[in-house]
């Protein structure tokens, strides 16, 4: 209580505490009274609250009131006098786990750039050259390439347009938006450009591989050919040498059954690929759609370097 551990030492931050006078304490809680008179009811509903100057949350799941809370964590606050957290009180509509985030063109220009000319490594002190590989630094330059030459300090000069004035950019190829894409997934594991299905789609559709949402539309027990991002793979004990695969490109998720005689035919190709296309019949049975593998392709170079983490079950 009153932000004090219970240490069974009779220490300053006690005494304090204890020669609060009752008027003091009578006002404290009329203040938190009054703060809590704006809060919300919870009426049981899940429910996230932020203790800006503790830079705490705590989040309870849907139960009584006065349960304790599911979680609590350490936040990040803005600044009090320059960039204010703002107090509000609202409903949660969405989540973002991992959020993208580009630096802001007025921290550029009133922090970073000023930091960066006081003291030559501090770019590379706060990761700078991570977060131009992430894309994260584009207002530097205008595309990545051009965000990371300027961070990375210890490169040398490259050519300039040949009437450019001083302090021109150099003449760096922007990426591709494929290239931006792999950069994408080898700095943070995901992108929140085009999937790189959406890239590859126009050469998939010639070969007649469907997507995930044209596969709703085939009918049960069509042969068809799906391809995507091998996201999971699971081999449960229970199954019998059964293994699920879940691909997934850019319109969706489709689940891959393969049978233990074709995975053992196909075993390379079901333990290595990135990217795997898939042949064989379309199931439907109470909701549930699988496509049982009749064949197994490694279609990984497709997508050059691009990789990912693939979540492994057994």
């Amino acid at each position: 209580r009153h932000g004090l551990d219970a240490d069974g030492v009779l220490g300053r931050g006690t005494l304090a505490a204890l020669n609060v006078t009752p008027a003091q304490r009578v006002r404290q809680i009329e203040l938190a009274l009054e703060r809590l008179r704006w809060l919300p009811h919870r009426s049981g509903r899940p429910f996230v609250a932020i203790n800006i100057p503790m830079f705490r949350l705590w989040a309870w799941d849907a139960g009584a009131p006065e349960a304790a809370p599911a979680v609590r964590m350490g936040v990040i606050v803005g600044r009090a006098l320059r960039t204010q957290t703002p107090v509000f009180a609202d409903e949660m509509t969405h989540l973002i786990f991992r959020p993208y985030w580009n630096v802001p063109r007025s921290i550029l220009r009133n922090e970073v750039l000023p930091a960066a000319e006081r003291d030559a490594t501090y770019l590379a002190r706060h990761d700078m050259e991570a977060l131009a590989a992430a894309g994260a630094l584009a207002g530097f330059g205008g595309h990545r390439h051009l965000a990371y030459w300027r961070v990375a300090g210890y490169l040398p000069p490259l050519a300039t347009a040949p009437d450019a004035g001083e302090g021109a950019q150099p003449l760096l190829r922007a990426p591709s938006e494929f290239e931006d894409v792999e950069a994408d997934y080898r700095a943070l594991g995901f992108t929140l450009g085009r999937h790189p299905l959406a890239l590859l789609r126009e050469q998939l559709s010639a070969a007649r591989v469907l997507s995930a949402q044209e596969l709703d539309l085939a009918p049960d027990g069509a042969m068809v050919r799906v391809a995507g991002l091998v996201i999971t793979r699971q081999r449960p004990m229970t199954a019998s040498g059964v293994t699920f695969v879940t691909l997934e490109d850019e319109s969706g998720q489709v689940n891959v059954v393969v049978w233990r005689q074709l995975g053992e035919r196909r075993n390379a190709v079901l333990t290595g690929a990135h990217l795997m296309e898939a042949r064989g019949m379309l199931q439907r049975e109470s909701g549930v759609t699988h496509l049982i593998a009749r064949d197994l392709l490694d279609r990984t170079a497709l997508i050059g370097a691009l990789r990912f983490g693939i979540h492994e079950f057994h």
